[in-house]
């Protein structure tokens, strides 16, 4: 059994009885009800209401007392005591009932094991109650009744000025916006280290003023787990017209088309088998390019590019499933940790809160789920370390797996050095890309728009450039020896496609060896296109995109197969579609047709970059 001592609060109450001008506090021997819910304030709160019945009256001072523990309890439950000051005269002898309440402030850091209340009494007189977190449920559970007010809240905020801080067009610009100089505005974290956690509190706070805007205070945001259902959810594609508050009809998978399994299953595998938060192919670096950054490009529409993306419903929802992902991820275990280092916890975001004010955020008081006072149906809410605010020199960044793919933080391509990862150099490259385009400005130097077709790259080596080659051995351990980078990534129009990337893959491969041996990962084209609408006053995602993969797994696998050519470096890009129901394929085709001309998708040069 556990020892039990008061809180200082209790302490104090507990000694004073011993003055002489003191009196004793009595525990009320019967509990008749009790009341547990939890609040979505920063940071949250659980409040606890008791109330009990007394054999006589004249008693003041009700408080209800939480006992602390020297260790956690195994069940979970947090005791109470509800405790009064007896009457100094003669007694009634009416039964008082007496109530009171405690507001546990940031319980979720200082007890993540709560599960319960218990308030003592005697004998039968014990109530206790459940802490029901808020928990975020797949949209496939969602009845229709939760649907429609999920609708009515949308379709309020939808209805709100642009100006309004709780309107959905601020809310979208929050994120990216081609317009408007509001501070607030185009603060989404691409190519940061903060991608996972500016977003969560950017999901918070929308969810808040949703949930006003519903008239549901207890409405939670739902998540489209795309690996279980990897068409769009129906309530966001049936009716199809301006009636439903979730349709958009700027969107090219609305038909039902299906996301690629090599997205929603092997890019998904890559990312969360990292056991590194940060770092160039740690885990938030490779889930922000594929899964997240491809899905949003194959989604299409304002979904595909990063300054409209939040104008489409289906955004929240995306993000809502990523941010399970990371409490999935750091429920995996074997090392897997957030960031602790001081830079990192002291960063700080300004929001619109519900109430239409802007509060600046830190990231470490709001970097777990817990903090936040919310769950997942079925992924619990990681446990919190104990460390989770202990002040390190530098972020824990540990060498990750070599397979997969990662994207660069977005990077000024006019500068080839600029792209270059630390401690790396060019040793080959193709220099001009086959195809230039002869229509292209002078000076240009970009490749000839990509097309739905397969795109091979033979990438010139020197013998200098075979040396680096020659070091990975069949079962290399170590990673990130050899980096393949297609630079200078640019389109007019956001596409709807993603392009697959691999190392010298044969032309007669089949689907199976494509992918588990030749596959460096996805390219995920998620930015901002280079032709923005007249009047757009910038972003901070219009410069090129850069893309990096380490080839060095790949290399080495090829190798111990006996199937690496020496002195041949052939990357391949093949595009990488949504499947669409068979009745829909030719209407597809030609969307995605028309797409692949009007994008215009182009790069600079790839090369190959090693240490």
């Amino acid at each position: 059994m556990n020892f039990l001592i008061p809180t200082t609060a209790a302490l104090t109450l507990a000694f004073v009885a011993s003055s002489a001008n003191a009196q004793s506090r009595q525990v009320v021997p019967k509990i008749a009800h009790l009341c547990v819910h939890t609040v979505a304030t920063q940071p949250p709160a659980v409040i606890v209401t008791a109330s009990g019945e007394l054999p006589s009256g004249g008693f003041t001072d009700v408080q209800l007392e939480r006992v602390m523990f020297v260790t956690p309890p195994q069940d979970g439950y947090q005791i109470y005591q509800l405790t009064s000051v007896p009457p100094a005269g003669p007694a009634t002898t009416q039964i008082t009932t007496v109530t009171a309440t405690d507001s546990w402030i940031n319980f979720e850091k200082e007890a993540p094991w709560l599960r319960g209340v218990r308030v003592l009494g005697v004998g039968d007189g014990v109530k206790e109650a459940r802490v029901e977190r808020r928990v975020r449920r797949n949209i496939r559970s969602l009845d229709e009744a939760e649907i429609e007010t999920l609708r009515r809240g949308i379709d309020a905020m939808k209805s709100r000025p642009a100006s309004d801080p709780t309107s959905w067009a601020f809310q979208a610009n929050i994120h990216g916006t081609f317009t408007g100089s509001n501070p607030l505005f185009n603060q989404c974290q691409h190519g940061t280290d903060h991608f996972f956690s500016w977003h969560r509190l950017y999901l918070f706070h929308f969810e808040q003023i949703l949930a006003e805007a519903s008239g549901d205070p207890n409405l939670t945001l739902p998540y489209w787990d795309w690996t279980e259902d990897r068409a769009l959810p129906i309530a966001f594609r049936q009716p199809a017209d301006a009636t439903n508050p979730l349709f958009d009809d700027s969107r090219f998978i609305n038909q039902g088309a299906l996301l690629p399994l090599s997205i929603v299953r092997d890019d998904l595998n890559d990312a969360t088998a990292q056991t590194s938060f940060l770092g160039r192919f740690g885990f938030s670096s490779q889930l922000e390019g594929s899964p997240h950054g491809a899905i949003h490009v194959q989604i299409g529409g304002n979904m595909g590019s990063v300054p409209t993306a939040a104008n489409d419903p289906i955004f929240w929802l995306h993000h809502c499933n990523i941010d399970r992902l990371w409490d999935h991820w750091l429920n995996l275990g074997g090392g897997r940790s957030n960031p602790t280092s001081l830079g990192f916890l002291d960063q700080q975001f300004p929001f619109a809160a519900a109430d239409g004010t802007t509060v600046s955020e830190r990231v470490g008081e709001n970097l777990y789920s817990r903090q936040l006072g919310y769950s997942y149906d079925t992924t619990p809410a990681p446990a919190m370390p104990a460390t989770a605010e202990s002040p390190m020199m530098v972020a824990a960044v540990h060498p990750a797996m070599t397979h997969g793919h990662t994207p660069d933080a977005n990077t000024d391509a006019g500068d080839a050095d600029s792209t270059l990862p630390q401690g790396y150099q060019s040793i080959a490259s193709t220099k001009q890309p086959p195809g230039i385009n002869a229509n292209a400005a002078a000076g240009s130097n970009l490749s000839a728009p990509l097309t739905l077709k397969p795109h091979r790259v033979e990438v010139p080596m020197t013998e200098r450039a075979r040396l680096p080659f020659n070091t990975v051995a069949p079962a290399a351990a170590e990673k990130e020896q050899l980096l393949i980078q297609v630079v200078g990534i640019e389109f007019d129009h956001s596409p709807a496609f993603t392009y697959a990337v691999y190392l010298n893959l044969p032309s007669d491969v089949n689907d199976v060896d494509r992918q588990s041996l030749y596959r460096l990962g996805t390219l995920d084209l998620f930015g901002v296109p280079k032709k923005v609408p007249e009047g757009a006053t910038g972003t901070a995602h219009t410069h090129p995109l850069t893309r990096t993969f380490d080839a060095t797994a790949t290399i080495s696998r090829l190798k111990n197969l006996g199937l690496w050519e020496d002195g041949k470096v052939e990357v391949v890009l093949l595009p990488v579609v949504s499947a669409p129901p068979p009745e829909k394929a030719d209407e597809y085709q030609q969307s995605l047709e028309a797409s692949a001309k009007k994008s215009q998708v182009r790069y600079r040069e790839i090369r190959i970059l090693a240490r």
